[in-house]
Order: C-alpha cells, then sequence, then structure tokens
C-alpha cells in the first residue's frame, strides 16, 4: 500500500507559515468552522434509520440542509462515513420527498408483533415543516416504499466510494505524565481512483468519556462533547483542496496526545478516542478505548 505519512507538526507549521501577512485567512475553530462544507450544519433536513431483521442490523443516514451527509452501520464494526453532496444530489432528495407527499403521509404504519421486520423511521424537515414517520417493510405504503428505496441508494453509494478510516493506538493504557500516539490511516480499498476534497483542516482526532455515550460505540452518530480534540484552539486556512488517491493508496495523519483535555486538567478513567477525516468524502473511525490512570 503507498502511504503519504503527514505530520501534524509539519502540517500546522506550513499553515502559519502560508498565513504570513494574511491573517484574514485564519480563524480559530472555536469561534468560526472554516470548510463548513465539510462539517455537519446543525440542521437535519433529511434521515433515516434502519433497525430489526434477523441480523439485528442497525444504519443511520443523516443528511444536513448543508448537504453534509454521513452513515453509520454497525455491521462495518463503527464508523461513520461523511460526504458533501452536490447540490443536484440534495435537490434531487428534497424533491423526492415533496413528489411523493412525505409531509401529508400517517405518522406510522406498522404491522405489529412482526419480529423479523425491518423498522424505518425517516424523518424530513423542509420550509419550517417537518414529520417523522415510522414504519416496516411489510405496511408502508407506495409513496413511502419509494422514499426508502432512494434514501437507501444514497447511503450505498456513499459506502461504495468511502475510504476506509482506521484509528490505531499505540497504547490501551495511559499513565499520568506519558503520551499516546494516534494515528489515522485513510484508505482507497476501492478498484478506482478516488477523488478527495479537503480544506485547511485535513483531519480531527477526540476523546470522549465513556460515561457519556448513550449507545454503543458502533451505532454513535451524535456523538457527544470531546473532553479533549486536537483541533481545539487551533486555526486554519479557508481553503479547498483537490487531490485523487489510486486504488490501494493511503493517507496518514499522527499526533501525540498527554491525555489532558481542552482545559488543560489531566483526565482520568475511561474515553473512547476517535479520529476524523475532515474530508468529502470523509467520515470518522471507529472509537477506541483507552484508560487514563494518574
Amino acid at each position: 500500500m503507498n502511504v503519504r505519512i503527514i505530520s501534524a507538526a509539519i502540517l500546522i507549521s506550513a499553515f502559519v507559515m502560508s498565513g504570513c501577512g494574511r491573517s484574514n485567512l485564519f480563524e480559530a475553530t472555536e469561534n468560526k468552522q472554516t470548510d463548513s462544507v465539510f462539517k455537519p450544519s446543525g440542521e437535519t433536513a433529511i434521515a433515516m434509520e434502519i433497525t430489526g431483521g434477523l441480523a439485528g442490523i442497525y444504519q443511520n443516514l443523516t443528511i444536513d440542509a448543508n448537504g453534509y451527509a454521513r452513515f453509520v452501520d454497525s455491521q462495518r464494526g463503527g464508523g461513520q462515513i461523511a460526504a458533501a453532496l452536490t447540490a443536484e444530489e440534495f435537490g434531487s432528495l428534497v424533491t423526492l420527498l415533496l413528489q411523493n407527499d412525505f409531509l401529508h403521509l400517517n405518522d406510522r404504519y406498522v404491522q405489529e408483533n412482526t419480529a423479523d421486520a425491518f423498522n424505518y423511521d425517516v424523518y424530513f424537515n423542509f420550509a419550517g415543516s417537518s414529520k417523522r414517520v415510522i414504519t416496516d417493510n411489510l405496511e408502508a405504503p407506495a409513496n413511502l416504499r419509494a422514499v426508502i428505496a432512494r434514501l437507501t441508494e444514497a447511503a450505498e453509494k456513499l459506502s461504495a466510494s468511502a475510504l476506509t478510516l482506521e484509528l490505531a493506538l499505540d497504547r490501551e493504557f495511559l499513565q499520568a505524565g506519558e503520551s499516546v500516539t494516534l494515528t489515522l490511516t485513510a484508505a482507497n480499498n476501492t478498484s478506482q481512483p478516488l477523488p478527495l476534497n479537503t480544506g485547511g483542516q485535513k483531519f480531527d482526532f477526540f476523546a470522549f468519556p465513556a460515561a457519556a455515550l448513550t449507545l454503543a460505540p458502533q451505532m454513535q452518530l451524535q456523538l457527544p462533547e470531546p473532553a479533549w480534540h486536537w483541533s481545539f484552539e487551533k486555526a486554519f486556512i479557508a481553503i479547498v483542496e483537490n487531490t485523487t488517491l489510486a486504488p490501494g493508496e493511503a493517507l496518514q495523519y499522527s499526533v501525540t496526545w498527554d491525555g489532558k483535555g481542552n482545559n488543560g486538567e489531566q483526565l482520568e478513567g475511561a474515553y473512547f478516542i476517535g479520529a476524523q477525516l475532515v474530508a468529502s468524502p470523509g467520515g470518522m473511525t471507529a472509537l477506541r478505548e483507552l484508560r487514563i490512570q494518574r
């Protein structure tokens, strides 16, 4: 595998040097999210959650109002797939829901006491109106089936064009005063070249308190506030860069972390560590547990 290894220290240094005399290009990420096309807008426009079946699947597709799409599939081993939909792709999904009169459907179409059914929870928010419909694969009317089929296609497209994201920690236990090395690898394991759009910020790493996770780690889409994240109070160039990863090629980013939170205080206890590729396509790795002792 051809791996491009990028040092966090070199990356930040390059950003600072290229910004000399052009301070308007920089703004702390705590004050403003640059490269917003690669991040959630905070307003969900379309969402579909799928559960059930004999295998007990869990899938969640969430698309924000800015076209930022995230997909979680528990059978993939955790992590999030993310990509910025084009205006045409996002508009076609909105049109589909409107044409199938989704906002005027009943709230529920469910055949009770069916153990092996697939269950769908679909949400649509448009022009000040919102609707949530719960159904299964047995009772959904034709227009709702059309919506589910199209959203399923969108999720499959995200999966087919996704990078394989992996997070490695060089230790599972961290003693106060020590550091852990975190490495994000983003690999193109498809058979085709994969265009990749990135901004000034290429990656991030997070630490979430284990007690704050309300679902199993592989089912987390809405994550809690991190106790630490690498990009805290860092500044990034507001640009968009385009590159292509050849089949089998990978990007790799590594940082070291001393186990202290964003407030500078030493953390203690169980934490789940995640890494994010801030790109389209991008996403977040499966979470890895790290125990910190004082």
